[in-house]
């Protein structure tokens, strides 16, 4: 599965401050390229009284390792998380690793995404940082090495760690923090992504998949009830999140307990309770997340990649 972006634990909750102290020779540059002109206003006060703020810098992090997110060769990513919490703008630091638990302090992707609150639908923003922000003598988007739209349709998404001590042990505060701040995921509802343009001629890399296929929406009964457009749920569902909706589906009935047991009906895995995939339901997902060239589909499957009822003779 592509590496990917995971929102997760949050510990703590540190509201914007009136004149928060910051460093004083820091600065911030270069967010014209990734936010629009609008915003940056917003997103550099927002930064000022997070990244840069001395209560910033001294807040602890959670490292956990992702139940949703993996290697392209199938290594876990383990996640590090703050988040802050603002009156129009809230901001999450996530940091990446694929070298496991203890993993050595370089070579750490690290990225901000930030929710505007103020918009409505509300608005995600994705920044990629040229080095640690946690030692910040400045603050400089670099070019994106993820696609995060790809697997965040919606912004932050639903904490999901792998439940495997050995991993990385989570205590029962956490956990419990871990309800606390899905319902703040899940009450963002709706959010849109705003996408930068880059230069592909650079070898720059887009946060989502610009193709016509790969932006086709999943119109499946099971999904579209949240996963659409104005729903004031969730976002639609493209073809290109199909690495997220497979691990979703199939994860649910995970019988080894690898995954978080019962966090809550609400943040289980998809569908949620009272819904169940049939056999013939999930190839027939499969298949539409497959045909990326729209071709026709597989034999017993409806075009918005849902099972056909067995025909009568």
């Amino acid at each position: 599965m592509i590496s990917v972006l995971i929102t997760a634990i949050i510990t703590f909750n540190i509201p914007f401050p009136a004149g928060a102290s910051s460093n004083a020779d820091s600065s911030i540059a270069g967010l014209q390229k990734y936010l629009p002109t609008e915003f940056i206003p917003n997103a550099e006060k927002a930064l000022r009284a997070t990244l840069l703020s001395r209560k910033g810098s001294q807040a602890p992090l959670v490292e956990f390792v992702s139940g949703q997110s993996y290697t392209s060769s199938g290594l876990n990513i383990v996640n590090r998380i703050r988040f802050f919490s603002g009156k129009q703008t809230d901001v999450w630091l996530m940091k990446q690793h694929a070298e496991g638990h203890g993993a050595p302090s370089r070579g750490w992707t690290t990225l901000t995404l930030l929710v505007d609150k103020s918009t409505a639908p509300k608005t995600a923003y994705f920044l990629q940082w040229d080095h640690d922000p946690e030692k910040p003598a400045h603050l400089h988007p670099a070019p994106f090495t993820a696609m995060c739209f790809t697997c965040h349709p919606n912004g932050p998404r639903a904490i999901r760690p792998q439940y495997k001590p050995s991993l990385v042990p989570i205590d029962g505060s956490h956990w419990n923090q871990i309800y606390d701040w899905n319902d703040i995921i899940s009450d963002y509802g709706e959010i849109k992504t705003y996408k930068p343009r880059v230069d592909i001629s650079s070898n720059e890399l887009p946060i989502d998949l610009p193709g016509r296929m790969d932006n086709e929406p999943l119109k499946n009964k099971f999904c579209i009830e949240c996963h659409s457009k104005g729903s004031g749920v969730r976002s639609p569902l493209l073809r290109q999140h199909g690495d997220s909706i497979l691990a979703m589906v199939e994860n649910i009935s995970d019988p080894t307990g690898y995954y978080v047991p019962a966090l809550h009906e609400k943040y289980a895995f998809m569908p949620l309770v009272g819904h169940k995939l049939s056999v013939a339901d999930m190839g027939c997902l499969k298949d539409w997340i497959q045909n990326r060239f729209m071709g026709p589909p597989a034999p017993g499957c409806s075009q918005n990649g849902e099972a056909l009822p067995p025909a009568r003779h």
